[in-house]
């Protein structure tokens, strides 16, 4: 894919290492940089030492130095094409685009320039030269065909379940069943960037999902999302980066089995600070929801009973460590509050006084990844490990899953365990295949809602 990740510091340790054999088996080098910086001082024309500061001072974050040790091994090797690409990179990185141009051009001049190398310095020029632009195009397409152990969302045990037709409460058993989909994902972005000192730019994003079932249509599903709005930046003292802020407005919907699920709409308030080596993202979020009245229970009126209708308000931050760093920490942690509007009461089996609040809830999570990146034949692939708490409290009981005859009614608890792998391999600069494997568990106080499920999908996937 492109230049991201740890790809920078797999070349800088790859094939400058290759390149810096000879002379580190016959000299040891310090191992620490500021003991190579010492020993630097004394041998400024050590060019093993200099591929090995440099790549130190990158996976420290200290970019500038990097850059500054590439740019002395040109000097001692000038007809270095490898050491012209990196410099591109780290120049890129620091959002110096125009410098990173004139790095690729260079690459791509230089008569002892390989071919694998030419082609990737290609693709870097038409980049760099993409990001000079005032109007920024990308796009991104995730396909492939993914298997569930429980599709259709079923207990493994007994639960109780409100039968419309006898107006009581039975007794179920659970029954999980596999099934294959097919899954398509997009994304299309814009950006136009008002070029100023700041970086201020507008920003549309338009996502889309779709899943298409072979056994259980019903479940088949399909949502669109558009985002946009400006992102300000905001000059710090970080040495590469900006802080940045950005509000947004928001619109989108979802189908479920081709009808009408929801539409929603709404806006929130973004950004990221840069601290050290980290960047946080903050944001905070506020989306009405409105259910169509084919979402609402058979045995109801839609016109009385509507539903889980209603406001829902996000707020978290998402904390990751260097993205072009071999390995990466990659933290979200948030909180969710859905409120049914104005919610009814109605009476099922004979009780009445039963709230539509048993669909509002207070939500706690958070996720923790981990990726990092493994060179395979000179390609990157990316490995990302994956553990994730999801905490849901309901405001009243829910009583379509618990006979309100014969126990006391309790306010629904689930605590999810979600672990999962992913890996992908890229073929090149814009196409990569991914493998996903997932297992989520569901813990609830109501044994209708306590779920296993083990997902593995693979596909494709595309950027443009």
């Amino acid at each position: 894919m492109r230049a991201r990740g740890g790809i920078i510091a797999l070349l800088l340790s790859g094939a400058f290492g290759l390149a810096a054999a000879p002379a580190l088996a016959q000299t040891a080098l310090p191992s620490d940089r500021t003991g190579l910086f010492a020993h630097l001082v004394r041998n400024p024309a050590d060019v093993s030492a200099t591929l090995r500061y440099a790549r130190l001072s990158y996976e420290a974050g200290d970019i500038e130095a990097a850059i500054g040790a590439l740019e002395r091994v040109l000097f001692f090797r000038p007809d270095e094409p490898n050491a012209r690409l990196y410099l591109g990179l780290l120049y890129a990185k620091l959002g110096s685009h125009d410098m990173a141009r004139g790095y690729f051009e260079s690459v791509l001049r230089h008569p002892a320039t390989s071919e694998p190398v030419r082609q990737r310095a290609r693709y870097l020029l038409g980049k760099a030269e993409q990001k000079l632009g005032a109007h920024q195009w990308s796009a991104y397409v995730r396909t492939g065909i993914r298997w569930q152990s429980n599709a259709n969302g079923q207990p493994d045990g007994a639960y109780t379940a409100y039968n419309p037709a006898a107006g009581d409460w039975v007794s179920v058993t659970g029954d999980p069943q596999g099934d294959w989909n097919g899954y398509l994902g997009t994304g299309f972005g814009y950006m136009y960037d008002f070029g100023n000192q700041r970086g201020d730019r507008f920003e549309a994003n338009l996502t889309t999902y779709s899943t298409r079932q072979i056994d259980f249509d019903e479940y088949d599903y399909t949502s669109a999302e558009l985002t946009f709005g400006p992102r300000f930046g905001i000059v710090t003292d970080h040495p590469t980066a900006t802080a940045t802020i950005k509000p947004y407005l928001l619109f989108g919907g979802a189908l479920l089995d081709e009808d009408e699920y929801f539409v929603s709409a709404g806006g929130g308030l973004t950004g990221t600070v840069p601290l050290g080596a980290w960047t946080l993202a903050p944001y905070a979020e506020a989306v009405w929801r409105d259910y169509s009245d084919g979402s609402s229970p058979d045995p109801f009126d839609p016109n009385d009973f509507e539903g889980a209708t209603g406001p829902v308000y996000s707020a978290g931050v998402r904390i990751s460590s260097d993205p072009y760093a071999a390995r990466r920490v990659n933290v979200h942690l948030g909180y969710q509050r859905h409120a049914v509007d104005d919610p009814q009461t109605f009476t099922i089996g004979g009780i009445p006084g039963q709230s539509e609040d048993y669909l509002s809830y207070h939500r706690f999570l958070a996720e923790l990844r981990l990726p990092f990146d493994l060179g395979l034949k000179g390609h990157q692939l990316l490995v990302t490990p994956l553990i994730g708490f999801r905490w849901t409290e309901y405001d009243a009981p829910d009583p379509f899953v618990q006979d309100l005859n014969a126990v006391d009614p309790v306010r629904r608890e689930d605590m999810q365990l979600r672990i999962g792998l992913a890996a992908d391999y890229a073929i090149n600069d814009w196409a990569a295949v991914g493998v996903q494997i997932f297992y989520t568990n569901t813990d609830s106080n109501l044994p209708a809602y306590d779920t296993d499920n083990l997902s593995i999908s693979f596909g494709p996937h595309f950027r443009f």
